[in-house]
């Protein structure tokens, strides 16, 4: 039963990137680390991995109607590749310990689950007008824990632009599967040290959520809210 359950949390990392243009990664962390047990130094790329294709096969569709602006995409994306590799240059030194990382990641976690719960955020003045800034950063957390910086960048293209939820969305697929194809590259001579049974199924597996997210958000709306609180769950769940 529990493995049937684990199968359905993978399938619902490409649904939850389809849905909300992100927060894929938070479900495919944990369940690497605490059910198959990787260290994060391989939880990490795996993960990214994993939302490459996932990400990557969520946009295709934006592509192919051009209702995405790809100035605004490069734009973020150059500098959220340039932290990428500088975050998965500071994970395969080793200087953190896998405890570090998950406090970390939780922490950052929990900050951007209460950020969406919030009816409005609003970004510090400091970075009103820092894109590199934010972008920069977000890329290293790509890059140093497996993030991929999608439940941040949504609420940030949003009150740059004044993007609506469903049109940043679809920038943020973008920049995702862009991001974290670069942070991979960085990660290129781990893989053969991940299981490469795990690869395929955390690969896979998501883009058939994928495919379930695109029918579902034909019917159902939902709020950034009810992300918020998943992610302020998983970050509960990895404190215990």
């Amino acid at each position: 039963m529990e493995e049937y359950l684990i199968y359905v949390a993978i399938l619902s990392i490409g649904l939850i990137m389809r849905l909300f243009g992100g927060g894929g990664a938070v479900l495919a962390l944990p369940i690497l680390t605490e059910y198959f047990g990787l260290p994060m130094v391989l939880a990490v790329p795996a993960t990214l991995l994993s939302m490459f294709c996932t990400a990557g096969l969520a946009s295709c569709k934006f592509i192919i109607q051009r209702s995405i602006d790809f100035k605004i995409i490069f734009s973020w994306f150059v500098y959220c590749a340039v932290g990428s590799v500088i975050g998965s240059a500071i994970n395969q030194l080793n200087i953190f310990s896998d405890m570090v990382l998950k406090i970390l990641f939780v922490c950052v976690l929990s900050l951007s689950a209460i950020s969406m719960i919030r009816s409005k955020t609003k970004i510090p003045e400091i970075l009103a007008d820092k894109i590199y800034i934010l972008a920069t950063t977000i890329g290293v957390m790509t890059g140093l824990l497996g993030i991929s910086g999608g439940f941040l960048l949504t609420p940030s293209l949003i009150l740059f632009y004044g993007f609506s939820v469903d049109t940043g969305a679809r920038h943020v697929l973008l920049i995702v599967t862009l991001n974290t194809f670069i942070a991979s590259l960085s990660y290129i001579n781990i893989y053969k040290s991940i299981d490469q049974n795990i690869l395929i199924l955390f690969c896979l597996l998501p883009v058939v959520g994928v495919v379930l997210g695109e029918i579902l958000s034909r019917y159902i709306k939902l709020k950034k809210k009810i992300l918020g609180y998943f992610l302020l769950g998983v970050a509960v769940y990895m404190l215990v």
